[in-house]
């Protein structure tokens, strides 16, 4: 169960670290990504993969990214494998 005291992860904070580099936002879902239950991360996670590419990218969104592998979500090892394969033909056509 979630601590009562901890804030509740309002998935749309993975807009707020792209469009604005918020790094407070990014530090609160590393957080949240070590410490809730695996339903929680399992929600972050999703909403970390729908703007793999654009948190990737972004300075401190890519440190949410590592978390996300360092937490042991191996979803992101798989999603990430399948990007950079995609990153390579698509450099490879151009």
């Amino acid at each position: 169960p979630q601590n009562p005291k901890t804030p509740k992860v309002k998935l749309g904070y993975y807009l707020k670290i792209v469009k604005t580099n918020d790094q407070p936002c990014s530090i609160f879902l590393q957080q949240r990504l070590r410490t809730e239950n695996p339903d929680v991360k399992g929600r972050i996670f999703e909403a970390v993969m729908n703007q793999l590419l654009p948190l990737m990218k972004n300075r401190f969104g890519n440190f949410l990214v590592q978390c996300c592998l360092e937490c042991g979500i191996y979803q992101a090892y798989h999603s990430l494998l399948i990007l950079n394969n995609w990153d390579i033909k698509m450099k490879r056509k151009q």
